[in-house]
Formats: structure tokens, sequence, C-alpha cells
């Protein structure tokens, strides 16, 4: 084992102050090999300290002292005191979608050849204008076929009415002479025979007639089927087809809405729902604005999943587009027992619950929680672990901690509004 000594200049003494370097001395004691780790005996003269470090040491531990001995002092809070709010009376707001009061896909009824569509997307169009066509050929070819077998079935009417006239005329004649003896009753009965077949014959002809008229008809109707036409008065939401394109019988080629005509469906709970009834006319809020709604309807069934009923208005004004988010406002009663806090008193916890502050007797700050029940811009109605009487800071809860010392600097009673 390596023994080293470290010699350190002694205090100075007013004099000159002596520059001594220090000196390691190392002893090997016999028989052991020599190794390179020293070891430190302690200072054999007391440590040297300039004034420079001096000075600098008392600064530090005066530093020190008046830290200890200065309090912190409290933080300056506002407080108000909680009363209990039991029942009151609020507004209780449901969203709601607009939608088209009619909104249709328009397509053709047979297949064929778009030859043109009048109208592109967001055209307002006008009811019974023609918005599209389909190539005519084959349609005015089914109708002039169809005028053509008119006109034979009338030919063929014609010839059957003239061989019944015949026919009759002739079973007269016969009869005249059968009774003058001068034919037999064979060869009357021949003529009667006659007389039935030409009747049948023009009964058949006017049949055929009557399903030649039919078939012209229904060749016209499909000509002007070949056409879209506006059922009501709208806006063109969506093209969905062109010139040329191969279209089958009921693929929407147009998307037609009734811009004119907007209702608004909200899903009102049950209980509220008879409050519906009892006005015919609501205000419903739209980006901040108020448009009038007069009630339609109710719907009886209630939703299984939302456990609501369907209420239609009809707004008063149509300039809310279709799709729009809308909101509706209705009275609603609470029955309660809570307390009505600023929004800024409130801090978040955990599980889902909210907290607030409250300042004991000693100006010490203590934590509640609470279950927010309602809110509103400014206000929440709240119950849970506060008492009426309580001092609640009513703001700047982010600076406060549990046990945290404050003082009051002002105060008053918190109801609610």
């Amino acid at each position: 084992m390596t023994n080293t000594r470290i010699y350190l200049p002694a205090p100075w003494s007013g004099s000159r102050p002596r520059v001594d370097t220090p000196r390691l001395h190392v002893d090997t004691p016999r028989g052991r090999p020599h190794t390179d780790t020293p070891r430190v005996e302690a200072f054999s003269s007391p440590l040297f300290l300039t004034p420079s470090l001096t000075f600098l040491l008392f600064m530090v531990i005066f530093a020190t002292g008046n830290a200890a001995e200065t309090p912190a002092l409290p933080l300056p809070v506002s407080v108000a005191i909680l009363e209990d709010g039991k029942t009151r009376s609020t507004w209780r707001a449901y969203g709601g979608m607009t939608l088209a009061a009619r909104a249709t896909d328009l397509g053709f009824k047979h297949s064929g050849e778009i030859e043109s569509v009048a109208v592109d997307w967001g055209d307002r169009v006008e009811a019974g204008a023609v918005l599209a066509r389909l190539r005519p050929e084959s349609f005015e070819a089914a109708v002039n076929s169809a005028v053509a077998d008119v006109a034979v079935a009338r030919a063929a009417l014609a010839a059957a009415t003239a061989e019944l006239e015949i026919a009759q005329k002739a079973e007269r004649r016969f009869g005249d002479l059968r009774e003058k003896g001068h034919v037999s009753s064979h060869q009357h009965d021949e003529t009667i025979s006659v007389l039935r077949a030409r009747l049948a014959h023009r009964g058949v002809a006017e049949a055929s007639l009557k399903r030649s008229e039919a078939q012209e008809k229904s060749a016209r109707i499909a000509l002007d089927e070949s056409r879209i036409v506006a059922p009501f008065a709208g806006t063109i939401q969506t093209r969905m087809r062109d010139e040329g394109t191969q279209i089958r019988p009921g693929e929407p080629v147009l998307r037609l809405v009734d811009t004119e005509t907007i209702e608004a469906r909200f899903g009102i709970p049950d209980t509220s729902a008879a409050l519906i009834g009892a006005s015919p006319r609501f205000e419903i809020q739209w980006q901040g604005n108020p448009v009038v709604a007069a009630l339609l309807a109710v719907l009886p069934e209630v939703d299984p999943v939302s456990r609501t009923q369907t209420a239609v208005f009809r707004l008063e004004e149509p300039a809310v587009p279709p799709g729009a988010v809308v909101e509706l406002r209705l009275p609603h009663q609470w029955e309660i027992n809570g307390f009505w806090v600023p929004v800024a008193a409130l801090t978040e916890a955990e599980r889902g619950l909210w907290s607030v502050y409250v300042v004991n007797a000693d100006n010490i700050t203590e934590r509640r929680l609470v279950e927010v029940l309602h809110s509103e811009s400014t206000d929440a109605f709240v119950r849970g672990t506060v008492q009426a009487g309580e001092k609640l800071i009513s703001a700047g809860v982010n600076r406060i901690v549990p046990g945290q010392r404050v003082q009051i600097v002002a105060g008053g009673a918190v109801t609610g509004r």
C-alpha cells in the first residue's frame, strides 16, 4: 500500500504570502511492489482562504438567511358565496338539420342515347321546363307505325261495316220472301248465319281499331317520355350524365331540389315533445341568426336508439340552404338541487368530473369535486361536495393548488342569474 502526503501552504500571516508548491511524497513499504495509486493524507495545516473568497462566502450566507426569514405573500383571489339553486327555468338547445321539402332524381323511362342536356349544376328551373332529351328517331318511327296501324284498322272496320250492311239487307229480303213462300227456311237461315258472321267481323275490326289507337297513344307517350321535364320549380343539384351516353330506364340523369320550401328536423326527447305542440311558431338559430319556423308535425314513433321523437318544421325564410345545421331552443325546468357557478371557476378532474376551489376559515384553499349538470355561456349548474355558504374561488383557478394560502380581495353571492 502506498502512503501519500500532500502539503498545502500555511495561512497568511500578514506578510507577503509565501508560494509553496505542493509536494507529493510516496512511501513504498519494503517487500511490496510500487504502485501508481497514491494515498492522500489529511491536510497537515488549516485551510487557506483569500480575502475575496471570504467576502463571497459571507454574501452567500447573508442572502440565504434573508430568503429564509422572508415569508411568501398570500395570493389574492376573488370569491363568491355559494347559495342553493333549486328549481330554475332555462333553455335547452337541440341540434337539427335542414332539408328540402322535395328532392328527386330525374331519369328517362326508356333506354336510348342522350341527345341533349339543357341544364347544368346550380341552374334554376321552372316547373314544366324541358331538361334533357333522348334521340327521338326510334320513338318517332314507333309513332308513325302506330298511326299506320290505326289507318289499317279503320279501313278494316269500314269494310266490315259495309259487309254487315249487305248481310242485313240480304236477311231482310230473304225474310220477306220466306213469308211469301218464295224461298225455303233453309235459305233464310243461311242469310241469318251470314249476318251473324258479318256482325262478328265488325266487332273484331272495332277491337283492332281500339288496339291500334292505344298503340298509337302509347307510342306518343313514349315519344313524350324521351324528354325529362321538371316536375316542380327548383335548382339542379347534380348533373350525372352528358350527351351521347347510352342510358337505361330509371337511371338518374339529374337531381332537382326544391329550394323554395325548406324543412328542419330535430330529435326531441319525448318529455319535451309535449311542449312543442303548445306553440305553432318557433325561432330557430342558423349561424347565430334567428329564423322563424312553423311546426308541421311531431312524428309518433320514438327512435329506439336515441329515445327521441322527430319534430318537423317548415322555415318561413328559404335563405337557409338544405343540409345546414340549425338549433332549436326549448324551455326547460330544472328540479335538481345544486349550485350555479361561473364557468371560469371549473377545472377538469378525473373520471369525467370537474373540480372547484373553496377557501376555508384559515384562508387555505381546498379542492371540491363536482358534476356539471347543465352549462351555458358563462355559468354552469353543478352538484357535488360543495356546501351552501362556502367561499368559491370564482376566477384564476389555474394558479391555485390545494393547501395554498390566499387573500380574499372581492366577494359576493352566486346562485346563477
